[in-house]
């Protein structure tokens, strides 16, 4: 969906769009690709787009996992993510770390974790390792 919008944003119908949103159960997760593409281009149009169709919808409260298949509960994997959210995700309500692939050519892909988030990860650094180099 990140690349649909990306390429044909020029051609969606911004209030039909709004209108089947209002029927969806979780518009929120649209407008978590809203977010993605928002941060992934410079054009303005894109951004009005974005800013109208999310006009009038709160985040998911309390938050939802926005992936279903993901990690197992209490594993490993599960016990290391605890707590790191994309920020994207996160403006919405949801809790998710997989970042999607903008260019299919080249796999870029994007997403960013929010500067709380980054300063918790760089203090568990700190934590596990005692001391942190420029390099690091």
């Amino acid at each position: 969906m990140l690349q649909f919008f990306l390429l044909h944003f020029s051609r969606i119908n911004p209030l039909r769009l709004r209108q089947q949103m209002r029927a969806m159960r979780w518009p929120q997760a649209l407008l978590v690709v809203l977010e993605f593409a928002r941060s992934e281009t410079s054009d303005a149009e894109l951004r009005y787009l974005a800013d109208y169709l999310a006009a009038g919808f709160a985040r998911v409260d309390p938050s939802e996992r926005f992936f279903l298949d993901a990690e197992r509960p209490a594993s490993r994997i599960a016990l290391r993510r605890m707590g790191r959210n994309l920020a994207a995700y996160a403006r919405w309500g949801f809790i998710g770390q997989e970042r999607p692939v903008a260019d299919p050519v080249t796999k870029r892909a994007v997403g960013r974790y929010d500067a709380r988030m980054r300063l918790q990860i760089l203090n568990e650094l700190i934590e596990r390792r005692g001391a942190l180099s420029l390099a690091d």
